[in-house]
This record gives C-alpha cells, structure tokens and sequence, in this order.
C-alpha cells in the first residue's frame, strides 16, 4: 500500500485495502493513516476525509501521525481553515499521545508541511509560542524546525529559530549551527554566517567542511580579518589535524590574490611547529604564481626540494640500517631531487652510495 502511495497511485493501494479486509485481515492505523497519506500527495483530501472518517467509524483511534498527516494535506490543497482546524485536534492528540517517536513524527510531519507549503509565519508562531505543555522536547523540536527550515532553503528563517532558542535559555546543537553556517555561506550571505558564529561566543566547533566553505565564503568577499579568525578558532581546538586547517585556509586565500598573507601563514605554521606538506607548498606556490610573483614561487619550490632531500636521506640511512641495499632506482630518484636526470647501470650504485653517504652526513 505504502509503494503505491508514493508512487501518487492510493486508488491501487485502496483496492489492496479492500482485498485485505476480504481475506480477513483487519485493517489498523497504520493501514489507514498509509492510505490516507496516499490521498493527501495527490490533493485528494476530500477522500482522505472519508477514510479518516470511516477509520473513526470502525472503532480504530487516529494516532498524531494521522492527524498530522491530514494537516498535510490541507496544506497542499492551501485551505487554511481546514488545516488549522485539524491542528487543534492534532495538538489535543499530542498532549495525550503516549509514544514519544509517534509525536515527534506528527511534529516533523507538520513542520515539514509548512515549509513545503510556504507557511512560515505559522511556523515561526508556533516557534514563539510553543504551548504543547511538554509533550515534546523543545530542543529536538526546534531542531526539526531548523532542519525543515533550510531543506527548503531557508536559512536565515533557520538562523530566527535559533534566535528564538537563545531567547528561551536552550541551547541549539553543534549540527544545527553547521547546517545553517553552511547554508548561508554558500548562499552568499557569509557575513550572517560569521554573525552567528560570534553570537555564539565561538562556542562550537565547525566541521571541517562548513569551516571550508565559510572562509572561502569569506576571501570571495575580501574580509581576511573574518576569514582569520576563523582559522585561530579551528586551530584552538584539541584533535583536529592543524595542518589540514591550514591548507584549507591558504587555498582561499588563493582567491583573494593576497602573496603577503599566504607567506604570513607559511611562517606562523613554522613557528608554531606545525608541519607543512606537499599540499601545504604547492598551495603557496599556486598562490604566488598566480599574481607573478614567480621569484617567491621558486624560493619556496626550493624550499620544499630542500625538505625533501632531506627526508630521502634520511629513507636511505634507515634502508642501510635495516641491511637493505639501496637499488640504481633509488640513486636515480635522488639524481632527480638533485636536478639531474643521468643514466647509469647498477654497477654505478657503489660509487653512488658512497657520494650519497657522504651527502646525506653534510645534512
């Protein structure tokens, strides 16, 4: 039944509800509120009616899903009075309703309904007021409003709800903040994106996807000051992987076209100890090519060749160590960091090992 209402065919799934009571099996609320639901997708709440009526009529309680789901359908057919007269009785419903998962399911429902619908004004009274006596946790009710909220799309709606939660003393969770940051990032409002990670004290951590695309939100619109202390708020926090931080960081600041930042932070990572990879240097050197400075590109390109020979050395010295003799592919990959590009045969590698050693001991 439930295959046949999504697919907008509930007529199909009708004739399976009656083949169903034929062969003796009783109908239950699941069986009606499926049907039901099937009805409502397809604009048919007249139908939906009957059978919420003939559910009634055969001794079966509606649950708040049901009731919920006929809201839906209101919704969809924009009758107003009709939705808010069902939406009495589904809050009549919540408030005795039992089964924590069916009222949190009958909320998420309607709320989904009036963000598909365009009925946000009832979403935001129903925010403000939020009279339903404790039937429902708040936070995780707010959550869904958030979550509703900016799967339309909806992000600054999303970012009111969490004003209205500040304001009631709760706390909006860790996923809430990241959904709306990003959203209102990539939707070219990064400034309010910025705001309400202020306004919460920086008192969370962005995952590092939001943090991406919030700086680089940031950069496009030149505000490096934003964007930077976005970075020392990620890099304050325990366990994250600084270096990480840091190449996300000077990859947007490749947009900006900013050589002096980008060098800034090449420096700030060395003092502060932390580890510049390929991805780190090939960054910067993207970054320099791309406003000419070609002089600095190659200073740090020699830099990073510098680093890198010395970790060959290093490989080599471990290979000797583990009594493990170093082949004429090993000294060709040297020749190359080296700037050499020479042809030899493996009676050459003795000789070569020797004029290694005594490199790798300089170093």
């Amino acid at each position: 039944m439930d295959h046949f209402c999504r697919f907008g065919q509930p007529q199909q799934a009708h004739i399976l509800f009656f083949d169903m009571k034929g062969r003796g099996h009783c109908p239950n609320v699941v069986s009606y509120t499926t049907l039901i639901n099937g009805y409502c997708l397809i604009g048919g709440i007249g139908d939906a009616r009957k059978v919420f009526d003939e559910m009634l009529d055969s001794g079966i309680a509606a649950n708040s899903l049901t009731y919920s789901v006929l809201v839906g359908g209101f919704l969809r057919m924009r009758d107003i009075e009709g939705a808010k007269g069902m939406m009495c009785q589904l809050w009549e419903k919540m408030r005795v309703e039992r089964e924590a998962s069916m009222k949190m399911a009958a909320f998420a429902n309607l709320v989904d309904s009036l963000c598909r619908g365009g009925f946000f004004n009832e979403l935001f009274r129903i925010a403000e007021e939020f009279a339903l006596g404790g039937s429902l946790c708040e936070e995780v009710a707010y959550g869904q409003m958030i979550d509703s909220l900016c799967k339309v799309g909806r992000y600054h709606a999303a970012a009111r709800i969490v004003y209205i939660m500040r304001k009631r003393g709760l706390v909006p969770s860790v996923a809430c903040y990241n959904y709306i940051i990003h959203g209102l990032s990539k939707d070219g409002d990064c400034m309010r994106a910025y705001q309400l990670l202020e306004e919460a004290e920086f008192g969370f951590l962005l995952s590092e996807h939001t943090y991406k695309v919030l700086v680089e939100a940031l950069c496009q619109v030149l505000d490096v000051d934003k964007a930077r202390k976005v970075l020392e708020h990620m890099l304050s926090r325990e366990g994250v992987d600084k270096t990480r931080i840091y190449n996300t960081y000077l990859r947007a600041l490749c947009i900006v076209d900013n050589p002096t930042e980008l060098l800034n932070v090449l420096v700030l990572m060395l003092q502060s100890q932390c580890h510049a990879d390929v991805i780190t240097l090939n960054t910067v050197i993207n970054g320099f090519c791309k406003v000419g400075r070609i002089d600095e590109a190659l200073t740090v390109l020699q830099d990073m060749l510098s680093g890198l020979k010395r970790e060959a050395y290093h490989i080599v010295r471990e290979m000797k160590r583990n009594k493990l003799t170093p082949d004429c592919v090993t000294w060709r990959i040297l020749d190359k960091l080296h700037g050499k590009v020479r042809t030899h045969n493996h009676f050459e590698d003795r000789n070569l090992s020797a004029l290694y050693d005594r490199a790798s001991l300089g170093t």
